[in-house]
């Protein structure tokens, strides 16, 4: 339910542009959006949070649930 919402707020945003934003930069944010999505899926179907160190270096690491 929110991603279906949030997946509309998205489309809205750009469909208020109204072409003002370049092709390609549409189509990289669509393929970043979809890569987002996997990646949530994958962290969900194994039990993982992604999390971010607080140090300047700005490290991801996996843990289990």
């Amino acid at each position: 339910m929110i991603e279906e919402k949030t997946k509309e707020e998205f489309f809205k945003l750009f469909s208020l542009s109204n072409g003002k934003i370049p092709s390609t930069t549409l189509e990289r944010s669509y393929n970043e959006q979809e890569l987002i999505g996997t990646i949530q899926q994958c962290l969900h179907e194994h039990n993982l949070i992604l999390r971010r160190t607080t140090h300047h270096t700005n490290q991801f690491y996996l843990i289990d649930q």
